[in-house]
């Protein structure tokens, strides 16, 4: 019998569809990755290719840290004004994954990355993403489907117990 039979009665343990899918993207990722810069090789030179992801890293370290120190003043700013929440983001994050996708090696992530700092692709990017809570355009199209055919979808309310809390006078927790 082999290492992988499982006994009588047990099924083996299911994997999520997620821990199959992603490692699989992850892979075909990084061979779109290499193939291009390949095919930049062989289209250019081999000293020019690699000039291009060094100036790729380099400017996403730039883009990241203008990103950050961008985002920061708007955090201090809104705190010194007295504001309450966090102050709606301008893009930063946006251009800050921009910045980390062209620091990695590789054209593909650097496409990616082009298209998080353009303000017009950032803008239309930030409108999917912003319409995923509120069920409008196409993200939020499928996150309401997802929702509406999710078994069991009923929202039950209920109480979080500290169970390491000191019990109060009727056993329960302390308020």
């Amino acid at each position: 019998m082999s290492s992988f039979s499982t006994s009588r009665g047990q099924r083996p343990a299911r994997r999520s569809r997620a821990r199959i899918v992603v490692p699989l993207l992850l892979v075909a990722w990084l061979v779109l990755e290499v193939w291009l810069i390949g095919l930049v090789s062989q289209a250019t030179s081999v000293p020019a290719t690699l000039g291009l992801l060094v100036a790729g890293a380099v400017l996403g370290g730039l883009v990241i840290r203008r990103a950050g120190v961008r985002a920061w003043r708007a955090l201090s700013a809104a705190v010194r004004a007295g504001a309450t929440t966090v102050p709606e983001s301008t893009g930063a994050g946006l251009v800050m994954l921009g910045g980390a996708l062209l620091i990695l090696p590789g054209f593909a992530s650097d496409a990616v990355a082009l298209l998080l700092l353009f303000p017009v692709t950032r803008a239309l990017l930030r409108r999917a993403v912003h319409a995923v809570p509120t069920g409008h355009g196409p993200l939020g199209t499928a996150y309401q489907q997802a929702r509406i055919h999710h078994p069991g979808g009923q929202v039950i309310q209920g109480e979080v117990i500290d169970r390491d809390a000191p019990a109060g006078p009727e056993g329960g927790p302390r308020a």
